[in-house]
């Protein structure tokens, strides 16, 4: 009965949140002295904090409670425990934003830099959102013993080294790939064993690197790749150019594009073309290859200003969200004394009188108004400063 215990305990999940930035942002995490960024990572709750796979600590750092059976994250980056049946508020996750596009070096499967960012909350500018991706369950089940093919022998009576190598890995000095896990048979031409051939295809090799930048690939670092999936390296001889790396296919979704798109919903919801300028600071947006689309939403005008909610999709997945910010030096407006066309609508008429602003009030704004009998009515600002009302 204990050892059955102990075994249940061993084999419990452990809570784990996989955290994806949509947006310019990276996540912060700490390893020793070291700063790291990622646009991505599993992180799991740990005596630490919530922890990647390498070790590396999310900052800020944030701890799960007790008893914490799973964890959630909303785009905002507010981080949530389930707690038996309650939720309990574990932290906010921050994001950092680099002002020009640093010079990045790998570290493992994360990303260093001696740049400096700004650190900012999720959803605010460009900074992005946090997405959650579904992954397997975790738990603390020992990894499976690949059995790989025994080696040739040189010969010699217990000599366990090999005179030839049973599989032959050349990798590519250029490699252009798709995904978003780099694999050996992605980057690299691999021959010999069959049998072993096939594992090696399969060694995950970490993450690609972000969009426009490249990963350089080292035979120290795929030794260890394929040392971590149990398979015996003596039997595989690598062979690495001087300078190989890896980068990942991508296309670029123009600004100019994204502006058009911002531009036609504008017009569709407000009947009105608006000479939009751009004041968030944006670049082209490097994007997964496919069949793209541009979407813009939830319009609002404050202050003269017109911000907009772009959505981003490759083959009908949603890969990444903007928050745009847009002036509008011709949009209508009226100020208060102004004289305005009040159209009064209802099911059996429409009536047009003259009436005049009580207050400020942008394009598809709601604004009080003054009749010369004296009645007052709110409605909404339309073309030719004509407010409407629906009685």
């Amino acid at each position: 009965m204990i050892s059955a215990l102990l075994s249940a305990i061993c084999l419990a999940p452990v809570p784990s949140l996989p955290l994806k930035v949509d947006g310019e942002g990276y996540l912060r995490f700490t390893r020793g002295s070291n700063v790291l960024y990622s646009r991505s990572e599993v992180v799991i709750a740990s005596p630490k904090g919530l922890v990647a796979s390498d070790g590396s600590i999310l900052s800020p750092k944030m701890f799960a409670p007790a008893g914490t059976t799973s964890l959630t994250c909303s785009l905002d980056g507010e981080v949530t425990a389930q707690v038996g049946g309650t939720k309990q508020r574990v932290g906010r996750i921050v994001l950092a934003v680099f002002n020009d596009a640093p010079s990045f070096i790998n570290f493992g499967s994360m990303l260093s830099t001696l740049s400096k960012p700004t650190l900012t909350n999720p959803g605010e500018g460009a900074s992005g959102v946090i997405r959650l991706e579904k992954v397997a369950a975790m738990t603390n089940s020992q990894p499976t013993r690949v059995q790989t093919p025994k080696p040739k022998t040189a010969g010699v009576a217990g000599n366990s080294f090999t005179s030839a190598a049973a599989a032959e890995v050349v990798v590519r000095a250029e490699s252009l790939v798709e995904s978003e896990v780099i694999t050996l048979d992605s980057i690299a031409d691999i021959s010999g064993d069959p049998a072993l051939v096939k594992m090696l295809k399969n060694i995950d090799l970490g993450r690609t690197p972000y969009f426009g930048t490249a990963r350089n690939l080292s035979t120290a670092a795929i030794r260890a790749n394929i040392a971590a999936a149990q398979i015996d390296i003596r039997t595989v001889h690598i062979s690495v150019p001087t300078g190989a790396r890896v980068s990942r296919k991508s296309q670029s979704i123009t600004i100019n594009l994204i502006t058009q798109t911002v531009s036609d919903a504008f017009k569709k919801k407000f009947e009105f073309d608006a000479d939009l300028e751009l004041k968030t600071r944006q670049f082209d947006v490097p994007v997964p290859v496919g069949e793209a689309s541009v979407e813009a939403s939830n319009l609002q005008i404050r202050d003269g200003q017109l911000t907009a909610t772009i959505d981003i999709l490759v083959n009908r997945k949603l890969v990444t969200t903007l928050n745009l910010t847009y002036g509008t030096g011709n949009i209508p407006s009226v100020k208060l004394g102004d004289e305005v066309k009040l159209k009064m609508i209802s099911s059996a008429a429409v009536v047009v009188i003259k009436a005049r602003a009580q207050g400020q009030a942008f394009l598809g704004q709601k604004v009080t108004v003054k009749t010369e009998t004296g009645s007052i009515q709110t409605g909404i600002l339309l073309v030719n400063n004509t407010v409407e009302v629906r009685l």
